[in-house]
């Protein structure tokens, strides 16, 4: 049961929070987070999650849960250095469909890396139609298969289900999610499901632009939403975003890093084609001799437009 999903009767809501909130405590009671390599295996997100919806209402709830998750960090780090000389550490990107693909280059660099075996989970919309899901589906086969991306398809088409770690095979010993919403992923392949020795980061697949009037979104809602205090490393794509989890999650920014945003890379790394080259807009054509043409400069010149886009990865 995905508690980002729950809805409905509150009180039920409310009795299962509860129930696993006072699990984490009889097991801080029993010293079974004292050591990071020997907390039990019975232990998921889902208790975390639980923790962090009600870790202010608590005496001391967010201090606990900093504690916990520093803990839980440690036993993630600790299953994915164990692996080093052993065999590769198997890092997956896991995301709904191409729309949220922002991580070509860091899929490319990891594939490069002996020490990785990478590989992206495709995983069904859930909350869509059979149709939506399929199409959604088909569609991100191809855009990976071009792409040269390896998939591993978590969607049983036939039975229209989420595939688990059974049928996916090995289970990753780093997942890089690329969206939030777990409300709307298989609970199988939910962050919540996951034990505490899955190493879980987040590349977001936008700019952090939203706002409302009143300056409190980040605070009222991304900051107290369970998926942003699960991950053991947000990557940011400006210093501003940075700040706003510093200041509005509960690990207080101990998990965030600013990176600058994935698919500004195109235009530093000089392989922008012309389709995601940015338009320039403060440059015309103007016609000459024998059907030539050539381009009058309105303001600033194209290296400046480029400038200007990646800029923003320095708000």
């Amino acid at each position: 049961m995905n508690l980002s999903s729950l809805s409905g009767d509150y009180g039920m809501i409310a009795e299962k929070i509860a129930e696993l909130i006072n699990e984490l405590l009889d097991g801080v009671d029993r010293g079974e987070f004292l050591s990071p390599e020997n907390i039990p295996t019975h232990y998921t997100f889902r208790h975390l999650a639980a923790l962090s919806i009600n870790a202010n209402l608590l005496g001391q709830g967010a201090d606990l849960y900093r504690y916990l998750f520093k803990q839980t960090t440690q036993a993630a780090l600790l299953r994915v250095r164990r692996q080093v000389g052993k065999r590769k550490i198997r890092a997956a990107f896991l995301l709904f469909s191409a729309a949220e693909w922002q991580a070509q280059g860091v899929y490319d660099h990891l594939a490069a890396d002996p020490l990785f075996d990478v590989s992206v989970i495709l995983v069904p919309m859930m909350d869509h139609s059979r149709q939506e899901r399929i199409t959604v589906h088909d569609m991100a086969m191809r855009f990976f298969a071009e792409r040269g991306c390896r998939v591993q398809d978590a969607y049983d088409v036939q039975n229209d289900r989420a595939k688990g770690w059974d049928a996916l095979g090995e289970r990753p010993d780093m997942i890089i999610h690329l969206m939030p919403y777990i409300a709307n992923v298989a609970e199988q392949l939910s962050v919540e499901s996951f034990t505490f020795d899955l190493l879980n980061c987040y590349i977001p697949y936008g700019i952090e632009t939203a706002e409302n009037r009143e300056n409190t979104y980040m605070r009222d809602v991304l900051g107290v939403y369970p998926f942003m205090n699960l991950m053991h490393r947000i990557y940011t794509d400006s210093k501003t975003t940075r700040d706003w989890f510093i200041d509005n999650t509960i690990p207080r920014g101990s998990n965030v890093v600013f990176s600058g945003f994935p698919k500004m890379d195109v235009f530093f790394s000089g392989t922008a084609d012309h389709e995601c080259r940015p338009h320039p807009l403060w440059k015309e054509e103007i016609p000459g001799a024998n059907g030539a043409t050539r381009t009058r400069r309105k303001g600033r010149d194209q290296k400046t437009v480029v400038r200007g886009r990646a800029k923003l990865c320095q708000i």
